[in-house]
């Protein structure tokens, strides 16, 4: 086990990418952490992982298989927490021929190690038997008394003495708290994923799960723990809109590594908890990823470090800087704050955005539904929508599942949220780019000047300024910040970009 490991404040960026198919016979997941042959113990936090980019081929034959592509993937291992983490993973590609398995990439997996295959002539696997070297380490450094018990009291639930292999079998015993090679006390809160289309991007994938490889083999209570007695799993924010594509991230990566620490750190921001989203219990902890120290000058410690070490200087000391503790607060409750307490006013307060008075009442279609397994919400919309959304899937209409594609949310309907178009900004400055367009029609407010925008050229950036309402395509950076006659009028969940 790789107890006590901490993996924290790093940065993956597109890793994994190759253009080789994966032999079926070998282990096919790609993930930026992979902990093998039950590793536990670890605590995984405050890390963003870039994995937008897939190059992988569609497998041409059954000797090739699909890629499970992955932030975190944990073989089997016991005691893993995994929190304040931000994933930016490529889109699902839903009825598109794959090279990922099931068409989508997840954030976290436990694939429960070797407890699936009970060895018969020879104790191994993850099957142990009372004489396996595993469970003699154990006896021999006497896990459960001090020093180990003491630093890791998880490891008291744990029984080294497992019973004799009976009837030439091995003795499965993911069904108890106390096997030490099942992954049990799994944490996964306060994560999130970046960008909408990616249905599991925000969840841990359980090896019972029917969206992974290995539901097959896993029997939850047999050979792997029941997912409900060992995972916690809370708290993670799903993906909404983010301003960036394949393309524009290539363009980040060939401007280096200075681009490319500054568009993970925008990802971090997005990925934080906010008073609009279900009250701050989604998301990451605003400063978790730490990136603010990251880069020239941005470390107040840097010089101390460079001449009396890493003990003579805590960076997160510094009122300019904004860390959230390594730990999770009590309850593993995520927050908006650091300390789990609420957001503080400001006492000097910026002006901020306004909610259009026009919000409406929005339907949102589930992205977990696959109509029989295979179909999404687009394919219901795409022809003969009307009798697609009259079907039934899982004792409940398509309508319910996919209620803005088939026009369809009564009240009391669990997919409708009141959530606003846009937001309101004043002296934030306009979206620079070159797509900037004029409205052919007069407009006498920034709510008409958004409508307009959609309506002439279906842009959702927009600027009002003197009477006079432009749009624009693409917001990638914003100009003239501080000018007092400028207002922009930019999508709800879009994060404002730094200025050019």
């Amino acid at each position: 086990m790789e107890r006590g490991t901490e993996v924290s404040y790093n940065i993956f960026f597109r890793n994994g990418v190759s253009e080789e198919p994966c032999n079926a016979e070998t282990s096919c997941y790609q993930a930026d952490m992979y902990f093998d042959d039950m590793a536990g113990g670890m605590a995984i936090n405050g890390n963003v992982m870039i994995k937008d980019k897939v190059l992988q081929v569609t497998p041409p034959n059954k000797k090739y298989a699909p890629v499970t592509w992955l932030g975190i993937l944990v073989n089997g291992g016991a005691d893993v927490t995994v929190y304040d983490n931000t994933y930016y993973g490529p889109e699902d590609y839903n009825n598109k021929p794959s090279p990922i398995y099931n068409g989508a990439t997840a954030m976290y997996e436990q694939s429960g190690g070797g407890t699936y295959f009970a060895e018969q002539k020879i104790c191994g696997g993850a099957d142990y038997c009372a004489g396996d070297k595993f469970y003699k380490s154990m006896r021999q450094y006497g896990y459960d008394t001090h020093p180990w018990s003491s630093a890791f009291p998880e490891l008291l639930e744990y029984d080294a003495n497992p019973p004799k292999k009976k009837n030439g079998k091995n003795w499965y015993c993911a069904n108890e708290r106390s096997c030490p090679v099942a992954a049990w006390n799994q944490t996964f809160v306060c994560n999130a994923a970046i960008g909408n289309n990616r249905r599991n991007a925000h969840k841990a994938v359980w090896p019972t799960d029917d969206i992974s490889q290995e539901s097959g083999d896993a029997v939850a209570g047999i050979n792997v723990p029941r997912r409900n007695e060992a995972l916690i799993e809370r708290g993670n924010k799903s993906g909404a809109s983010f301003p960036e594509t394949v393309q524009s991230v290539d363009v980040i990566e060939k401007q280096g590594m200075t681009a490319v620490i500054e568009f993970a750190r925008r990802l971090a921001v997005a990925g934080e908890a906010s008073q609009s989203l279900n009250n701050c219990k989604e998301g990451t902890r605003r400063g978790a990823s730490r990136l603010d120290l990251v880069g020239i000058n941005n470390n107040p410690c840097a010089r101390k470090w460079l001449f009396s070490g890493f003990a003579s200087c805590d960076p997160c000391d510094d009122d300019n800087v904004e860390c959230a503790p390594r730990d999770l607060p009590a309850g593993n409750e995520c927050s908006c704050n650091n300390d789990g307490e609420p957001r503080p006013t400001p006492t000097s307060p910026t002006p901020g955005p306004t909610i259009s008075s026009s919000d409406q009442q929005q339907c949102t279609d589930d992205p977990s539904f696959l109509f029989k397994n295979k179909k999404n919400c687009k394919w219901v919309g795409k022809k003969r929508r009307r009798k697609r959304c009259s079907k039934k899937w899982k004792k409940k209409k398509v309508s319910e599942w996919c209620p803005e594609t088939c026009d369809f949310c009564p009240e009391g309907c669990n997919n409708c949220v009141v959530k606003p178009l846009y937001k309101i900004y004043n002296k934030k400055g306009y979206c620079d780019h070159k797509s900037d367009r004029e409205t052919n029609k007069k407009v006498n407010s920034p709510e008409q000047c958004w409508e307009q925008c959609k309506e002439e050229y279906k842009f959702v950036y927009a600027e009002f300024t003197g009477g006079t309402c432009f749009c624009t395509r693409k917001c990638f950076c914003r100009s003239d910040v501080g000018n007092n006659s400028i207002v922009s009028i930019l999508p709800f969940d879009f994060d404002l970009p730094g200025q050019c």
